[in-house]
């Protein structure tokens, strides 16, 4: 399992030198870039899980390949034109909203969300990021210098919403309780609490001399 982490950390890594390498190319003056903001964005927001950890190894991998998909798929203006650049436009805010959701829990910005309703505020929480994260990208790409076709603002947030909850399902499944997690009793009223074991009162028998 160890050999298998270090392996995908080792991918994810390589995704990531991919997008240091697209834009320092596009810095440079490559004509066939031309779109640098785009590839130091990416690469930006591929090192966040790096920087602060949470997110397991093989998820990272997929996050990288899946960002430099994205990538080149909205370079070469193929969404909205196959219905391969809408998959990949709800894979990427999918895995994305996923991956900032474990590195807010990991940093304490988002609590791991307890009790009955834990799958479904994982699945809001992860919609919630999706729609942000895909707000951000199409007022970024509103201040570029390239032509914009295919579906409109709406269509693309509905994608990423779809995208987002789908990952957000998966997560939730896959996801159990945080470790560690134990119950405390509320004194005076007799019922359990997070943060302390519960330990209920062993009967000894008395011996008589």
């Amino acid at each position: 399992m160890a050999q298998h982490r270090l392996l995908f950390r080792f991918l994810a890594d390589l995704a990531r030198v991919a997008a240091a390498v697209g834009a320092l190319a596009a810095l440079v003056g490559i004509p066939s870039f031309g779109m640098e903001a785009r590839f130091l964005l990416v690469l930006f927001v591929l090192m966040l899980p790096r920087a602060t950890g949470g997110v397991p190894a093989p998820l990272d991998f997929v996050f990288g390949a899946t960002l430099l998909v994205a990538l080149w798929t909205s370079t070469a203006a193929w969404y909205g034109a196959t219905p391969i650049g809408w998959l990949v436009h709800a894979l990427a805010t999918g895995v994305t909203a996923v991956v900032l959701y474990l590195v807010l829990v990991q940093v304490q910005v988002l609590g791991e969300p307890s009790g009955s309703l834990r799958r479904v505020r994982v699945v809001g929480w992860t919609v919630l990021l999706g729609v942000v994260v895909g707000g951000v990208w199409e007022a970024f790409r509103w201040f570029e210098s390239v032509a914009h076709v295919g579906a409109s603002l709406a269509g693309h947030l509905l994608v990423d919403a779809v995208g987002a909850m789908v990952a957000g399902l998966v997560l939730a499944a896959l996801r159990g309780p945080r470790r560690g997690h134990v119950v405390r009793e509320d004194r005076g009223r007799g019922r359990p609490e997070p943060g302390r074991i519960h330990r209920r009162p062993t009967l000894r028998p008395v011996v008589r001399p």
